[in-house]
């Protein structure tokens, strides 16, 4: 990271989750009505989630890194205790408070579903039963439990393979999305579900990646090709471009008339458009994201640093 960096603070990353949190926001906000204009950041919001993986990888490779070259060494004793530090705290008493909410009966409450946020296992459990309105209220868990899977895989590789850590990172990040293509392609679009594409398997290498990118920005040469490489206004374009292409994807591309065709040709056309949304929401967004990210922090003269740094923002941002 640049220089400003080794202080452990990034304005630029903050106003980044001030974006990522909005476009959840939008995402969960049903927005319909007069401000239906608005309804469009819903049908992408879902991406912020993808956002937060980007920063989180970038963040937390970096720091580690940082801490290794002024100590000599990683302590995964100090690593363990400032996530659980910053994590389990709030995350324990909003189980507790369902917990509570729910044996009082002011809520319905799904147990199994309770308990497997405990052990941040909930992004599977919706694999196996699917959200409910019994379990709604621990399901956002999914994405929390994916950030502790790889909170506890990387910091490992790091210290368990101190030479060939580029080597090691690369190879399971290809492998995390070698397996996600397979995935896609070997599973019908009509029985793939967005419950599915939360499991770690498959979202790990949104965490990988970025990680990746953070590792090879330690080593010099390679921080002068990503700086010269990674402008953030080439790459906001392409990125308006994409956000273009995924909604013109998902949503503006003609739906099959029901009476000029028959139920299953009907359903074949529908699938298939969901699943050219899906290649390219689950395969390209993860791998543009980091980068995006990664072009803001290297340039923080730029505009689009700039407003990223907007005061307002990074209160936001510091918040969520």
């Amino acid at each position: 990271m640049p220089a400003r960096a080794t202080s452990g603070y990034i304005p630029t990353l903050d106003g980044w989750r001030a974006v990522a949190i909005a476009m959840v926001l939008f995402a969960h906000a049903g927005l319909s009505g007069p401000i239906a204009p608005l309804a469009l950041l819903r049908k992408f919001g879902v991406l912020g989630v993808d956002l937060f993986f980007a920063i989180s990888g970038l963040l937390i490779c970096s720091r580690l890194l940082e801490e290794e070259r002024s100590t000599g060494a990683i302590s995964l004793r100090c690593f363990y205790l400032r996530r659980c530090l910053r994590i389990l705290p709030a995350a324990y008493v909003y189980l507790l408070a369902v917990g509570l909410i729910g044996a009082l009966h002011a809520l319905p409450m799904d147990w199994p579903a309770w308990g497997s946020a405990w052990i941040f296992l909930r992004n599977y459990f919706t694999c196996l039963v699917r959200d409910t309105p019994a379990n709604r209220f621990t399901g956002h868990f999914w994405s929390l439990a994916i950030e502790e899977h790889f909170y506890l895989l990387l910091p490992f590789l790091l210290v368990a393979f101190p030479r060939r850590r580029k080597l090691v990172l690369f190879t399971l990040t290809m492998a995390a999305f070698l397996w996600l293509g397979v995935y896609l392609r070997i599973t019908p679009p009509v029985d793939r579900s967005i419950f599915w594409q939360r499991r770690t398997d498959l979202r790990i290498g949104s965490l990988l990646f970025p990680a990746l990118l953070a590792m090879l920005l330690a080593g010099p040469a390679w921080r002068r090709r990503f700086t010269r490489w990674l402008r953030p206004a080439r790459l906001v374009a392409l990125a308006m471009a994409a956000v273009a292409a995924y909604v013109a994807l998902r949503h503006f591309l003609p739906h099959p008339a029901a009476p000029a065709i028959d139920a299953a040709q009907g359903l074949y056309q529908s699938a298939a458009r969901g699943g050219a949304a899906n290649l390219f929401r689950d395969l390209l967004v993860p791998l543009c994201f980091p980068l995006l990210v990664l072009s803001t922090v290297l340039h923080p003269a730029t505009w689009p640093a700039r407003a990223l740094e907007w005061r307002p923002l990074r209160v936001v941002g510091r918040a969520s």
